[in-house]
């Protein structure tokens, strides 16, 4: 009754495929609130939220049915129908005049080379920006474990 694991992740990929997207969209599906907020949990189908200012967590609660209507809008196979706030005191939004271009701050990950099961595994994924998550995920794995 064993089922071989690459039989069943096409399955569960697709079932978990707008998760991923949202996180990969996330930016662009709340503008200018990404500073502000962040996706700590996806749990079934409510968005668990985390804000890094305890006083954008009031006006937020006010703002979850423009913002869960908004996800949808953007997911057409989102499965939310709730949205839950939490404070996230680890990472502070950052701060930036109103003329400041904002920093993109890219690390060398380059010589962080995927293994030979994971580069065959991305070979079969058809869906080529699902592809580029798992691969920006898998190397960021690597990446984390190489800075432990």
């Amino acid at each position: 009754m064993v089922t071989a694991l690459k039989n069943l992740l096409p399955c569960v990929l697709k079932q978990e495929e707008w998760k991923l997207q949202l996180l990969a969209q996330w930016p662009q599906i709340v503008g200018s609130l990404h500073t502000k907020i962040c996706v700590k949990k996806i749990d079934k189908t409510t968005l668990i939220v985390g804000v890094y200012e305890a006083s954008w967590l009031h006006e937020l609660y006010y703002l979850s049915s423009v913002l869960l209507k908004t996800i949808n809008t953007h997911l057409p196979s989102s499965e939310l129908t709730a949205i839950k706030f939490v404070h996230a005191p680890v990472k502070k939004a950052p701060m930036m005049m109103p003329t400041q271009q904002p920093h993109t701050i890219k690390l060398e990950r380059k010589l962080i080379a995927l293994t030979e099961k994971e580069r065959y595994a991305l070979e079969k994924i058809k869906d080529e920006a699902l592809k580029q998550v798992l691969h920006g995920f898998l190397s960021r794995c690597h990446f984390e474990k190489l800075g432990q």
